[in-house]
């Protein structure tokens, strides 16, 4: 089950399901998929790949990451860019509050 809380505390697991679209609205899984994990000033933590999240179904996925215990409180930013075998690139963002 994926969580919908407001906030995160450090040492948490955060789960989130990834949709992948393509332009008519159709699920399709990509050719390959990054999720880059910013820190609240702006640095890189860790970068996600497609076969780190787990498949739930046609361009559904779920996507955990334990919260580091040494976590800076702030705005986390999740970058996805996902790119599908026509060619198209997709990016998205979301936030996740410590």
């Amino acid at each position: 089950m994926i969580d919908e809380k407001q906030v995160w505390h450090r040492g948490e697991t955060y789960g989130r399901r990834i949709t992948i679209e393509d332009d008519s609205g159709n699920k399709v899984d990509p050719v390959s998929l990054t999720i880059t994990i910013q820190k609240p000033n702006g640095e890189t933590e860790t970068t996600l790949s497609l076969s780190d999240l787990e498949k739930e179904s046609t361009g559904v996925y779920k996507m955990k990451w334990k919260i580091p215990e040494d976590a800076a409180a702030g705005l986390w930013m999740f970058t996805v860019k996902a790119t599908l075998n026509t060619g198209e690139i997709g990016i998205e963002e979301f936030y996740l509050a410590l």
